[in-house]
């Protein structure tokens, strides 16, 4: 399987730790021909982000939850955005990466990512760590 490592300008985030799987053989001929396109699983398996390219640079939105409900059966929300009017958003489809630029070594950087554990925004640069299967 492909491998990314991510690089954390601040600090480590939710939705993606420092390694990420691709998600499934047929996904990683897309991964190598075009960069970092793709779905990705977290390394703790929880979610799965779908990147793909929006305008001149990279995005990624949550497309995969294992648990996406809360207890009560509830869409799990973005509970904990600083901006009370967004705290209704459904985390499975939320735009959690974006911005992400191709530099001339092959990473990604200029990036933001959102952590919905805390409702907060982190810039960030991923890089390809290993290109072996």
């Amino acid at each position: 399987m492909a491998h990314f490592r991510v690089s954390w300008l601040r600090r480590t985030v939710w939705i993606f730790s420092v390694v990420l799987v691709l998600a499934g053989s047929p996904r990683r001929a897309v991964a190598e021909t075009a960069g970092i396109q793709g779905i990705w699983v977290t390394d703790d398996g929880l979610a799965a982000v779908q990147l793909a390219p929006c305008g001149s640079s990279m995005c990624g939105q949550v497309v995969w939850l294992r648990n996406p409900t809360s207890p009560s059966h509830q869409s799990l929300l973005d509970r904990n955005n600083q901006d009370p009017a967004l705290r209704t958003r459904a985390i499975c489809g939320l735009k959690v990466l974006g911005d992400l630029k191709r530099k001339a070594d092959g990473s990604w950087d200029e990036g933001w990512v959102y952590d919905p554990k805390v409702g907060k925004t982190y810039d960030v640069a991923l890089s390809l760590k290993d290109h072996a299967t």
